[in-house]
């Protein structure tokens, strides 16, 4: 029940390698380790348009040949220097009019838009959630949510936070459709309300009221509900 796929899982690699994604350490070792590959593309193979983020990394060239050689003398040097090897996919030289595969979008010099497997994602992470925990209503006319079950409680919390990550990705490009076009489930909504890239809870869990009497406990209530709340 991991929520981490086994090819992507450090439990898997014996603590030999691997780096842990979020980690705000693993950004900076990442930069020092891979420092070595930064000065040999720029100092041994002279590449003039250079883009490193972590371990995506792109090279521009005017010659399809040159950049095959640059990706081959690359591959050697991590092999030999730092024992990492490159991904396979994605490596042959592509023409820019096609965009750039960058850090999750793909980029022109005018607009830059999600790539594919980002939208998938985000849609598997909601599918997911949707069998979990939505069921019919009303004879199949309308949708609730069990929110009581524990293990839904859970999804729900680990559903927050899979939006406020997609709502942050996307909001730095032309995604709005995407984004847009996720909230059109309605249990969604049921749960949810849209503020912009933003989710906001519709039902949030308040923290136990400390007073001792329910007449105390009800009128605080109100007065942080508000006048437009049901109770």
């Amino acid at each position: 029940a991991y929520p981490v796929p086994t090819q992507k899982s450090l439990f898997e690699r014996g603590n030999e390698r691997g780096l842990p994604i979020g980690n705000l350490t693993s950004q900076f070792w990442a930069n020092v380790y891979l420092n070595e590959v930064d000065q040999f593309v720029k100092r041994e193979l002279r590449c003039r348009w250079y883009v490193r983020y972590v371990d995506d990394m792109v090279l521009l060239g005017h010659d399809a040949a040159e950049l095959v050689r640059c990706r081959e003398r690359i591959k050697a040097f991590l092999r030999e220097r730092l024992g990492l090897q490159l991904r396979d996919p994605g490596m042959e030289p592509q023409p820019v009019r096609d965009g750039v595969l960058f850090v999750g979008w793909r980029t022109w010099w005018s607009h830059r838009v999600p790539r594919r497997q980002t939208r998938q994602n985000l849609e598997q992470r909601l599918d997911r959630y949707e069998r979990l925990a939505v069921r019919p209503a009303w004879g199949g006319t309308a949708q609730c949510v069990e929110i009581g079950r524990r293990d839904v409680r859970a999804a729900t919390a680990q559903l927050r936070s899979v939006l406020a990550s997609y709502g942050g990705h996307l909001r730095h490009g032309a995604a709005f459709g995407v984004w847009r076009t996720a909230w059109r489930r309605g249990w969604l909504r049921l749960l949810f309300r849209r503020d912009g890239w933003r989710a906001v809870e519709r039902w949030p869990v308040l923290r136990p009221l400390p007073r001792r009497r329910f007449a105390q406990q009800y009128r605080r209530l109100l007065r942080h509900a508000g006048d437009d709340v049901l109770v």
